[in-house]
């Protein structure tokens, strides 16, 4: 995961600039799609989580077969770089390394590229793209290539030739031939900025309503236009949960009864307003990743939380997961990193689930390969 701070872009998909005469190809009509699907993902926790917990199911236990040996000047070792292209695997669907070699084919390093950094170049004249550009601000630079670094384009598939490029070249999988994916988010991206909102609205409800507080009122009115915006910031000190159950003193112009002197102000308090659309949410973003609610710690009311089930859930997850652990391993295969299989997940391995006496284990399948 590569996180930027883009601040607040939104989330909408309309052409806002022209491409006429640059060097790539727009990643969505302004270049800012994968920003605005990260950006979606970070501001909705469930999304996040969903991500996650793919993520974590996809890099499994690490490598069977794995060297001390480091990949890069970062010190990163084979499962570090899987970890790395698994988030991005699971939150772009794509994914990126940067290949250092020499005149003669040998690779010499291996870096995460961060995907949303990636552009494609043009077609040339024989339709081929063979060329990207990376930049790490394409919100600055949205519409220009004049910043970007160039990189000779490694395709998914093709074998690492005598290739002379100094600065390296970009392996660059998007699980398309020469287009870009759809992020993971793509379909429910209302869904995510809804969770966002209806976040923002019991912080902002609880910021700036009443509660429960009391008013005592004086005899007598304003003098002048001081006095009132006093009184008007002395009301202000009564919104926010901070200031629940306080009292506070004003000033009447009209005769009352002793009974009217003290007024009890209610709480606006509205946590409630949005129960419903909540739990539509959060349905929908369960539904469209595919994941076990138990394993993103939603459970309903009357829920048991049973050995059995976190076993049949890490079992289901991964199958569920399995295309894209196979995916990650001809790539790490085809560039040399690491020909070895990816270990599934195993549930003993991540929570302490303890023992139950008459609930054995479900164990997965073995894959190809594996003893």
């Amino acid at each position: 995961m590569h996180v930027h701070n883009i601040g607040k872009l939104p989330l909408h998909r309309d052409p806002t600039l022209f491409f006429e005469g640059r060097k790539i190809i727009p990643y969505g009509a302004d270049n800012l799609y994968p920003l605005r699907a990260n950006q979606a993902k970070l501001e909705s926790p469930l999304c996040k989580s969903a991500i996650i917990l793919l993520s974590d199911f996809v890099k499994g236990d690490g490598f069977t077969v794995t060297s001390d040996d480091p990949l890069n000047s970062f010190g990163h070792l084979e499962n570090d770089l899987l970890q790395l292209a698994a988030e991005d695997l699971m939150e772009y669907n794509g994914f990126a390394f940067l290949v250092n070699m020499d005149g003669e084919g040998t690779s010499l390093s291996y870096f995460s590229m961060p995907f949303e950094s990636v552009r494609f170049g043009k077609p040339d004249e024989d339709g081929r793209i063979r060329k990207v550009f990376v930049s790490g601000d394409w919100l600055t630079n949205a519409g220009s290539d004049e910043d970007a670094v160039e990189y000779p384009l490694i395709m998914p598939g093709e074998e690492l030739t005598a290739l002379n490029a100094p600065r390296g070249a970009v392996f660059y999988y998007t699980g398309l031939r020469q287009a870009y994916p759809l992020a993971k988010i793509d379909a429910i991206f209302d869904t995510a900025q809804s969770n966002a909102e209806v976040q923002l609205f019991q912080l902002s409800n609880i910021r700036n309503g009443f509660h429960a507080a009391t008013i005592f009122k004086h005899f007598g009115g304003f003098k002048s236009k001081r006095e009132k915006k006093e009184y008007e910031e002395q009301i202000q000190k009564l919104i926010g949960a901070e200031n629940a159950n306080s009292t506070f003193i004003i000033d009447m112009d009209q005769d009352l009864k002793d009974t009217d002197l003290f007024e009890q102000l209610p709480s606006n308090n509205n946590d409630t307003l949005f129960d419903s659309t909540t739990n539509n949410i959060l349905g929908t973003i369960l539904q469209h990743f595919n994941v076990p609610p138990s394993l993103m710690g939603v459970f309903s009311d009357g829920a048991v939380f049973t050995q059995a089930n976190i076993l049949e859930d890490f079992h289901y997850m991964n199958l569920r997961t399995q295309g894209d652990r196979r995916i990650l391993e001809r790539a790490f295969k085809s560039l040399g990193i690491n020909d070895s299989l990816i270990i599934e997940k195993n549930a003993r391995n991540s929570v302490d689930i303890g023992g139950t006496e008459g609930t054995p284990p479900i164990e997965p399948e073995p894959r190809p390969g594996e003893d």
